[in-house]
């Protein structure tokens, strides 16, 4: 069959068109959201925090589909305005690593969106999941997939170094980007927002999940029934946040390397979110 250029145009736009009503009848009955209508949840995580298994436990538990709003920028990150102004009609979640930047937060404000949380977790133990997750990456995706995720050069003989010597680099390099991530996400917290910032941390997570879900829940006005609240299958999260290896992701590292990480967090970091003073 042969269709003129103006045609296969309008037979394409219709099929889009019937596509995404297709799409939304089926998002429909998948998320059913209990049958009412539930605020958007945006969660601003540090990476390595357990957020991919909270993102799942809030999915399954307001039974609302997973989206993201984030985008790359010309100068940073940025916000995709056609999904964040569909996120913010609600019931659905969105976990995103976004930097510490009052326009991003302006923008969600401006949409209509309320509340937000902020997740971090001890940095110097997330380093140590991050540098393991690089090393994934560079098995399946070669160093291109690393020079990516890290954001940064790295060294052309990164992938064969020992273990200790890759997290030594990443302590060196990324560690400080970490830090740097949640000080400004703190000093903009307490600038007088746009919006409400909930601030939880991984410990309290990891320690109950149920009990940090209800909490960002009641954060939200959600006007939940803890038959409501559903955790992902066991094996997320299994080999990390709840497995007994995790308790010291420092066991058996040089102890020049672990100073080093932790001369890296303020005593003030420490004390305000009571972690170690040193690991």
């Amino acid at each position: 069959m042969s269709l003129s250029k103006k045609t296969a145009k309008k037979v394409y736009r219709f099929a889009q068109r019937l596509g995404e009503a297709a799409t939304a009848k089926l998002d429909a009955a998948t998320y059913p959201a209990h049958g009412t209508r539930l605020p958007p949840i945006l969660l601003f995580a540090q990476p390595k925090s357990g957020s991919t298994f909270l993102h799942r436990a809030f999915r399954k538990t307001l039974q609302v589909p997973f989206t993201r709003i984030g985008a790359g920028g010309v100068f940073d990150a940025a916000i995709r305005y056609k999904e964040l102004k569909a996120f913010a009609q609600g019931n659905a979640v969105c976990r995103e690593h976004l930097p510490a930047r009052r326009h991003l937060l302006d923008s969600i404000a401006g949409v209509g969106i309320k509340k937000v949380v902020l997740h971090i977790r001890d940095p110097r133990y997330s380093i140590v999941s991050w540098t393991k997750m690089v090393d994934r990456f560079i098995e399946t995706r070669g160093m291109p997939g690393a020079l990516l995720t890290c954001e940064m050069p790295m060294p052309a003989d990164y992938a064969t170094r020992p273990f200790q010597d890759r997290l030594a680099w990443q302590v060196e390099n990324y560690l400080p980007r970490q830090v740097s991530w949640i000080e400004s996400w703190l000093a903009l917290a307490a600038d007088n927002p746009p919006l409400d910032i909930l601030i939880t941390k991984y410990e309290e997570f990891s320690g109950d999940p149920k009990a940090y879900i209800r909490r960002v829940l009641t954060f939200h006005d959600v006007p939940f029934k803890e038959s409501w609240i559903k955790l992902p299958d066991d094996s997320v999260g299994k080999n990390n946040i709840f497995s007994e290896k995790s308790a010291d992701k420092w066991a058996d590292i040089d102890p020049a390397i672990k100073a080093a990480a932790g001369a890296q967090v303020s005593a003030e970091l420490c004390r305000r979110f009571d972690w170690k003073q040193s690991i």
